[in-house]
């Protein structure tokens, strides 16, 4: 019934949560930044990021969605609470 409304139960997109604006914004600094000697790079201080869940796990995620809308980053989630 649900899938003759146009509306299927499938995986949610995995693609980076980021802007335009926030791309540009990354492109902009690596350009300005190519020249930079090892010298020059060893006073910067690199953090990963990583993701420790509060509660259980992520485990699989369904979502309900209209085909046509799949891809739209509006309707993208972002998940459980988790400390980065």
């Amino acid at each position: 019934m649900l899938q003759a409304a146009g509306l299927n139960g499938r995986r949610p997109v995995k693609k980076p949560m980021i802007s335009a604006e926030n791309h540009k914004a990354r492109v902009e600094w690596a350009k300005a930044h190519k020249d930079w000697t090892n010298k020059e790079w060893e006073d910067v201080l690199w953090s990963d990021e990583i993701k420790y869940m509060l509660f259980g796990t992520d485990g699989i995620q369904w979502i309900e969605a209209i085909m046509i809308r799949s891809t739209d980053p509006s309707t993208f989630r972002t998940g459980s609470p988790a400390v980065m």
